[in-house]
């Protein structure tokens, strides 16, 4: 059974800054994570993955949506 964990050791997210992360996981403790756990950001629910290196996890972000903003329209009379 999954749940969810809040760690603040993962890294920064890349949209906020953020810190703090919500870990859903079925195996994981706040103190040991696993590979491709699923990450979101406890300050805008922006998503990644847990990626565990020599040992060693962190998160890997997933690419953030651009917004487009729209060109201002002048008025014509």
């Amino acid at each position: 059974m999954k749940r969810k964990l809040k760690i603040n050791w993962l890294g920064r997210c890349v949209v906020c800054g953020s810190e703090n992360s919500i870990v859903e996981t079925e195996f994981g403790s706040e103190d040991f994570l696993f590979e491709k756990d699923k990450i979101t950001c406890a300050g805008c629910t922006h998503q990644g993955l847990v990626v565990v290196e020599n040992d060693v996890a962190y998160a890997i972000w997933n690419t953030p949506e651009i917004r487009e903003i729209p060109e201002q329209c002048e008025e014509k009379d």
